[in-house]
């Protein structure tokens, strides 16, 4: 072999290693650049069913577009009663996220007022927030993805209103009153009865507990023979309404209206305990947000709202196929 091919050959191999070398660092560069979030969320208890369908959903958005996610969030433990009022549990998480130093944070906050100061450290510090299901006291976040609950709660207001003939008293049982979540669906359903005239006797906060609600229903059916509607903010307030109203059997003189779904209000709609529902769209919420937290990663301009919707669910519309898969998510 001549010295002249014998030194075209080390040129072809040294320029094939460099190639290589080459597509090597573009693909660890790649790599370096895939988008990191965390998701804080309200709670990560296994038998909570709306935070469960939120968790799906961001971790469906992940895959899809190729985030490293991790989610986390309070846990009192898959056999105790449902949680998501652990305010100092979840700032700890905040906390822990913030050091991970992602690119972004999705947090569903348990105390609008009790997060705020991390959320503005974790913002102070370059990463983007955006806010799932319940906000903060102060809008300081880049993006807020959830229902409009001011709308949905009006929308149930209507609905019990005309149920129960624009007049009488009613009560709320609410979860969180520090909570944004309960104070906005508070705040819509009492407008909307106040345009019909119907009379709120009480809001009565049971935190995060079904036992209360089903404990303080009771007290209210007990102190008030006249009542004629009761309205829950959220699944563990509404389970305890529930349960109250049909061990009582005055469902038939009560009207009985909540936001979110559980196979345990299902129930109660197809006995007639439950009148009805605004039904969100959980998985839309962690999806959603997942989406939202790409575009705000890569730079791109997004709604400082994303509004990810509710259906209105009552016993004669139950059995639709679209209503089926919203109240059914995990069958």
């Amino acid at each position: 072999m001549s010295k002249k091919t014998y030194y075209s050959i080390i040129a072809v191999i040294v320029a094939a290693v460099f190639v290589m070398l080459g597509v090597f660092w573009v693909k660890s560069e790649e790599s370096k650049e895939s988008i990191t979030a965390v998701f804080v969320s309200k709670s990560t208890q296994k038998g909570f069913e709306f935070w469960n369908l939120v968790k799906q959903g961001a971790e469906e958005g992940a895959k899809e577009f190729g985030v490293n996610l991790k989610v986390t969030g309070p846990n009192a433990g898959d056999d105790a009663p449902l949680s998501e009022s652990d305010a100092q549990a979840q700032i700890r998480q905040l906390e822990e996220a913030i050091e991970q130093k992602p690119d972004v944070i999705l947090l569903a906050a348990v105390d609008q007022d009790k997060l705020l100061p991390y959320a503005k450290e974790a913002m102070n510090r370059g990463i983007k927030l955006v806010m799932v299901d319940s906000g903060l006291s102060e809008n300081i976040e880049d993006c807020f993805v959830g229902t409009d609950n001011y709308v949905a709660a009006g929308s149930v207001g209507r609905q019990m209103s005309q149920y129960i003939g624009n007049e009488g008293k009613v009560a709320i049982i609410s979860h969180q009153m520090m909570t944004s979540t309960s104070i906005e669906r508070i705040a819509g359903f009492e407008d909307a009865l106040g345009r019909e005239g119907v009379q709120v006797i009480g809001k009565y906060d049971i935190g995060d507990s079904v036992e209360l609600a089903y404990t303080t229903t009771l007290q209210v059916l007990e102190e008030n023979p006249d009542l004629k509607g009761i309205f829950a903010t959220n699944q563990i307030s509404a389970e305890g309404v529930n349960k109250a109203l049909l061990e009582s059997g005055k469902y038939d003189t009560v009207a009985f209206f909540a936001i979110d779904s559980s196979n345990a209000l299902n129930e109660g709609m197809e006995k007639g305990a439950v009148k009805g529902v605004a039904v969100q769209m959980p998985f839309n919420m962690g999806y959603m947000g997942i989406k939202a937290a790409v575009d705000l990663a890569k730079g791109n301009s997004i709604a400082k709202e994303i509004d990810t919707g509710f259906a209105f669910v009552t016993k004669e519309n139950m059995r639709q196929e679209e209503i089926q898969k919203l109240i059914y998510p995990f069958v």
